[in-house]
């Protein structure tokens, strides 16, 4: 068993508790979607086959995304959120029978919720006053209500990993690009590490350059800082274990060589198409 495996089967007792918590701390009412009738899926068969097709035509090349594209095919995103609002690893675990399944679950349901708050918000072209509204509305996932920030918090407890976290998109420019297809279990892994690589080697995202004695990072990075260290041994501390964490997904002719870390600023502008 890796360590990281073990890990993660340590916080499931927390992460149970932490859903019962999330969802009773939740206020609001849940954005409206319908919710479909008739079987669930088999074991391993979320369809989000139906997130991968609005996806593929609302998010372009850059992770940037076209929100008029998006109210067009709201049906089809309203259709996925009911299977979400029905089915989730928490209710119905036995239909998520590996660990890459249920964090597949989470990360599409995250980024389907978010497009659909930001249809709820009319679409703002700058979340720096309504991002906070965002964050907290509450949807529904397997008859559990939830934020998006509950849903951040109960990966950060389960899957103790800071690659998710780089591919959870909460409608902001700054943010991480969205993926033009939905995430699976037969290549969650390879995904999240080209996702992970291609964040860090973005300059919008790490910006060094060589001879600066600082690198300045992404306010995701920082968010959650102590998930990135876990990916290092201890054996340094302060901004040089985190400088060491981001050098795990470089290759070693681009390791930061910096002993100082300070926050890139925030945009928050919507990460809609026009917002280039």
């Amino acid at each position: 068993m890796t360590v990281r495996r073990a890990l993660r089967r340590a916080a499931r007792t927390s992460f149970l508790l932490l859903g019962v918590l999330a969802g009773a701390c939740s206020s609001g009412k849940p954005a409206e979607v319908t919710k479909p009738e008739g079987d669930v899926p088999s074991a391993g068969q979320f369809p989000h086959a139906a997130l991968s097709r609005l996806l593929e035509e609302a998010v372009a090349p850059d992770g940037l995304v076209d929100y008029a594209a998006v109210e067009r095919q709201k049906a089809v995103l309203d259709g996925y959120l009911g299977e979400v609002a029905r089915i989730s690893p928490i209710g119905q675990p036995h239909l998520f029978p590996t660990e890459e399944e249920q964090l597949a679950y989470w990360i599409n349901a995250h980024n389907a919720a978010a497009l659909k708050g930001v249809l709820e918000l009319d679409r703002p072209r700058d979340l720096s006053k309504k991002g906070s509204q965002l964050d907290r509305m509450p949807f529904v996932f397997g008859g559990r209500k939830l934020s998006l920030t509950d849903v951040a918090g109960l990966i950060r407890s389960q899957f103790p990993d800071p690659r998710p976290f780089l591919v959870m998109a909460r409608g902001r420019r700054g943010g991480p690009p969205l993926a033009r297809e939905a995430f699976e279990a037969k290549d969650l892994e390879e995904r999240l590490e080209a996702a992970a690589r291609a964040f860090v080697k973005n300059r919008r995202y790490v910006l060094w350059d060589p001879g600066s004695d600082t690198v300045k990072v992404s306010p995701i990075i920082l968010r959650d800082r102590a998930e990135f260290e876990k990916v290092v041994p201890a054996t340094v501390g302060g901004d040089v274990r985190l400088i060491q964490a981001l050098n795990h997904f470089l290759p070693g002719r681009e390791w930061i060589l910096a002993t100082k870390v300070a926050p890139l600023p925030p945009d928050d502008r919507l990460n809609d198409v026009s917002n280039r």
